[in-house]
């Protein structure tokens, strides 16, 4: 017989009814989105 060894990693992915996946994405509503530009005028002209 032969030893077998798991780590936390295995154990996670062979238990059917453990679903992590919801750690490691983040919902829609916590995603910030922006745009950047760049431009030669100074600050104060754009604003």
């Amino acid at each position: 017989m032969a030893l077998v060894t798991l780590n936390a990693f295995d154990l996670i992915l062979t238990s059917q009814g453990l679903n992590l996946g919801t750690l490691f994405e983040k919902p829609m509503c916590l995603i910030k989105q922006e745009t950047i530009f760049t431009s030669k005028r100074p600050a104060n002209e754009i604003i």
